[in-house]
């Protein structure tokens, strides 16, 4: 496989190369700003930024990095970066959810993690087999 290979997938994309998707690229900040307010808000209310919350902070902050990437460079690699940051962060959510707002133990706050990524691929195999093509 070649993951330098060009990947057309938005329409804003008009050739490949930098710059290509400029709206695409620039509306990442929006992951990064969301991160800084986060911290901002906590710092400004005295709020401790425990472990779980700075994980989740450094995973969008990620997000933000490789979807800049995808939109930058558009080739497999950086599509993978994208999928797999946007995917580590919903496993991590997921399996804090139940740690918090279940009040799971950690031992089983990540069992909440397989059960989601089984129900995804439920959802994306059905979705793939309800786009059938009329004949």
């Amino acid at each position: 496989m070649d993951w330098m290979q060009y990947v057309d997938l938005y329409c804003e994309r008009t050739a490949p190369g930098l710059w290509n998707e400029p709206l695409n690229a620039l509306s990442n900040a929006a992951f990064w700003l969301a991160a800084a307010a986060v911290v901002w808000r906590c710092n400004r209310q005295h709020i401790p930024i425990d472990i779980e919350l700075r994980a989740l902070l450094t995973l969008l902050v990620g997000i933000g990095a490789a979807s800049l990437a995808f939109h930058m460079f558009a080739n497999r690699l950086s599509n993978a970066a994208d999928v797999l940051a946007i995917g580590l962060y919903l496993h991590v959510w997921v399996m804090l959810y139940f740690r918090r707002v279940w009040r799971w133990p950690w031992r089983t706050a990540w069992l909440g993690v397989p059960s989601f990524g089984a129900l995804s691929l439920l959802f994306t195999l059905a979705w793939q087999w309800a786009d059938v093509e009329p004949a």
